[in-house]
């Protein structure tokens, strides 16, 4: 059995449209959760393990979107939702703000 490797960065469960992702419109895809080194998102696109990814997304109260570049390391069907996909990535490099920008998202969802 292949041994897990402990966590670097909290994830922060979030739910944030992805506007644009590989060139082409987000569509419905969304972000669950983020963290400084990754990110796992829902998706009606397939993306194959390995396969490099850049999106984009908007963090509330943010004017300009924030855009990333990862890789894919794992893509399951959503359990819910058939035809749509959950995406783990790997963020190519480790963004260390996410983590004040998640928490920023958490206390405006806790405000509605």
């Amino acid at each position: 059995m292949k041994q897990r490797i402990p966590r670097q960065a909290l994830r922060y469960p979030v739910s944030l449209e992805v506007q644009e992702i590989n060139g082409q419109p987000g569509g419905e895809t969304r972000i669950l959760d983020l963290s400084a080194q990754g990110a796992k998102l829902e998706t009606s696109v397939f993306l194959s393990p390995r396969e490099l990814v850049d999106f984009a997304f908007t963090c509330p109260g943010d004017p300009l979107p924030t855009r990333l570049g990862a890789q894919v390391v794992w893509t399951r069907p959503a359990p819910a939702a058939p035809g749509r996909y959950l995406v783990g990535l790997r963020l190519l490099q480790a963004c260390w703000n996410l983590v004040q920008l998640t928490r920023r998202v958490e206390s405006l969802a806790d405000d509605h």
